[in-house]
Parts: C-alpha cells; sequence; structure tokens
C-alpha cells in the first residue's frame, strides 16, 4: 500500500440503523452475526480494543470484528473523517479527488498524534521542496529496507498535461535525504513513486524551499 488513507464513522449512528449487524470477529471465518442488543453485549470489547503486541489466535480475531452494513453504507450523515498519515499524503489526496476536494476537504485531517491510527513502518515521503536548484526529498526510512539496498524512484513533472522533465533511478536506502538533479518550476503536477508505488501527487508550492 503505498498511501493509506483511514475512514472514521460515527459508531452510534451507524449501530442504530435498520439491519445492521455486528460480529465478534473476522467474518470469513464464517463466525456469527448478530443484530440483537444481547448479542452486541456478547462481544469481548477488550478484545476487539486490544493495543499492542500478541500471539493469541483470539485476541487476534476479536480486533476484526466487523459491523455489517447490508447493501451500501452513505458517507453522509455518517463518515466523520478522512484520516491521513502525513500533510503531504493529504496534499496527494486533495490532488487526486479533484472537485470533489471542495466538498470533502474540511473533514480530511492528519493523524495528529504518530502512530494513533498508522504503524509507520513503511517507506514513505516526509517532506519536499527544492534546496540548490534540485529536488529534495526527506524520507521516512521502512522497517524492512529493500534488498536491492536501493530505493527505485520515479519522478514526473507536468505542465497542462505535457511532461517538462521526469527522473527515473535509485539512491541509496541508507539515505533518509535525497537531491535529484530537477528543476524548481512553480507550476505543474509532481508525480513522485518509490519503489513503484505513488508516494506523493500534487503541485510543490514555489513559496517555500522545504515543505513540511
Amino acid at each position: 500500500m503505498s498511501i493509506p488513507v483511514m475512514l472514521a464513522f460515527d459508531a452510534p449512528s451507524i449501530l442504530a440503523l435498520k439491519g445492521v449487524g455486528f460480529s465478534r470477529g473476522k467474518l470469513s471465518r464464517k463466525i456469527p452475526v448478530g443484530f440483537d442488543n444481547d448479542f452486541f453485549q456478547s462481544i469481548n470489547f477488550g478484545g476487539v480494543y486490544h493495543d499492542g503486541p500478541t500471539r493469541d489466535e483470539t485476541i487476534q480475531d476479536h480486533r476484526m470484528a466487523e459491523v455489517v452494513v447490508p447493501d451500501q453504507l452513505p458517507l453522509r450523515p455518517h463518515l466523520r473523517k478522512v484520516i491521513c498519515r502525513t500533510a503531504l499524503e493529504r496534499r496527494t489526496l486533495l490532488h487526486r479527488l479533484g472537485r470533489q476536494a471542495t466538498d470533502l476537504s474540511s473533514l480530511i485531517v492528519v493523524e495528529q498524534i504518530q502512530q494513533s491510527c498508522f504503524l509507520h513502518k513503511s517507506l514513505y515521503v516526509t517532506s519536499v521542496g527544492f534546496q540548490e536548484g534540485k529536488l529534495r526529498l526527506d524520507l521516512h526510512a521502512p522497517k524492512d529496507p529493500p534488498r536491492s539496498g536501493q530505493y527505485q524512484t520515479e519522478i514526473t513533472h507536468k505542465v497542462d498535461g505535457d511532461i517538462v522533465q521526469e527522473w527515473h533511478g535509485g539512491f541509496p536506502a541508507t539515505w533518509t535525504t535525497a537531491l535529484l538533479p530537477l528543476r524548481d518550476r512553480p507550476h505543474g503536477i509532481w508525480t513522485i513513486r518509490l519503489e513503484e508505488t505513488l508516494a506523493y501527487e500534487a503541485p510543490i508550492p514555489a513559496e517555500t524551499s522545504v515543505i513540511r
């Protein structure tokens, strides 16, 4: 997964919907689904909200308890927040939403405390900007670096849909900052892929040297 996004819903409004059920664990294991208060009260919520390492398969199953909504769940009025891992990933999401971003931008937020929603074990961009006439990338190092010892990187800069500059290559996995030979230009869309997965896609504002 290149850019994780978490949808946070209002539990009471969803649980009160007609026909909504709930399980004590992962539905794919063909466990029963309940629809009344007695079944709901029987759920092991200590296991559902267990937060920490464990090898207990029962706890792992409780963590996967599900709310079962028939058909489709409308986002309104149940969606409370769309949570992004970083400010750059929020900018990417807003860009990719296009015109729909206007209606949703107030709901789209960044995780306030690191690791409160995401594990932060993977490779991602923490800041992007320009320094010494080059594109600067600051990176969060992954828990498991690539076996090749390098990050494969693809960067494309488009203006009005046309590619004006691009860069393909790699740099050592020991780096947490990379300066790449790409010119500072104020307009257009920058697309950054790390290890063949999307890491950033949006304009890079020209008024700041490094975006945090």
